[in-house]
């Protein structure tokens, strides 16, 4: 039975070993290389230079504009005219769907409501756990009171 052997062309009987694979790896990439006329020299860059402290610094500062704004463009009265007409089309859209800002605010103001209840669930909850462990440190205390108590009844 033969196998072949991915990337190789001659196929592998059962009785070859693995061994010597890396040779003929070797080998046949040389066979490729002067197959296809290119070299080692060729491969690599003619000036190769390397800059390590260049390298391993800060990389230089990007200047980054502020922000990018058109400048004011002077639009025809009819123009004007198209983009108010325009304007209005939406406008009317969105009060036939039903869509209002003070919809949005109402939204954003429960929003903020929501939060505020988290937050003043959240002091709660601290506050009862404050008190459990005053309660805890009282007994604990009380306890140590108690032990001593014992323990010089104890002695006498």
């Amino acid at each position: 039975m033969a196998l072949i052997n991915q990337g190789e062309e001659r196929p592998i009987t059962e009785g070859q070993s693995g061994q010597g694979r890396g040779q003929s790896e070797a080998v046949q990439s040389e066979e490729r290389t002067r197959r296809s006329g290119v070299t080692e020299v060729d491969l690599e860059p003619q000036e190769f230079s390397l800059d390590l402290s260049r390298e391993l610094s800060r990389p230089e500062k990007v200047r980054i504009p502020e922000r990018l704004e058109p400048e004011p463009e002077e639009l025809s009265s009819e123009e004007l005219q198209q983009r108010r007409e325009r304007a209005e089309r939406i406008r009317t859209r969105l009060q036939k769907s039903g869509f209002s800002v003070k919809a949005l605010m109402d939204v954003s103001e429960l929003g903020s409501a929501l939060l505020q209840k988290q937050k003043q669930k959240v002091l709660e909850q601290q506050k009862v756990l404050e008190q459990q462990k005053q309660q805890k440190q009282k007994v604990l205390e009380q306890q140590k009171v108690l032990e001593q108590q014992v323990l010089d009844q104890q002695k006498s």
